[in-house]
């Protein structure tokens, strides 16, 4: 359980950032929080939410208003959850990804 306790990113300002997943449909949904070993995000759109199934891996990528690129990702589903009419998602990165110095400053502003 050691990769559920890497340094979770948590703040206000991932709220600009957007989450793709490739399927048979592209699934798109608003980042909550993320590490180098997996993300969490909420599906908004209704007809995606059946697009998404648990288990299944999936390519990805991010990208937000701080960062210049998107960050691609190898993934699979660890979890669901609905909440009202949101869809949450967990994911778990294949391998861990190098997280852009300006997601990893989130961090820091947010300890202060």
């Amino acid at each position: 359980m050691e990769r559920r306790n890497s340094g979770r990113i948590r703040s206000k300002a991932l709220s600009g950032f957007h989450v793709y997943l490739d399927s048979d449909v592209q699934i798109q949904g608003q980042l909550i929080d993320i590490s180098e070993t997996g993300l969490q995000f909420a599906i908004t759109t209704i007809n995606e939410t059946d697009a998404v199934l648990e288990a299944t891996a999936y390519t990805g990528f991010f990208i937000g208003s701080l960062i210049d690129d998107e960050v691609h990702f190898d993934s699979r589903i660890l979890w669901l959850r609905k909440e009202g009419n949101t869809l949450l998602v967990g994911i778990e990165f294949f391998e861990p990804i190098e997280l852009p110095s300006t997601v990893l400053a989130l961090k820091m502003s947010e300890a202060e």
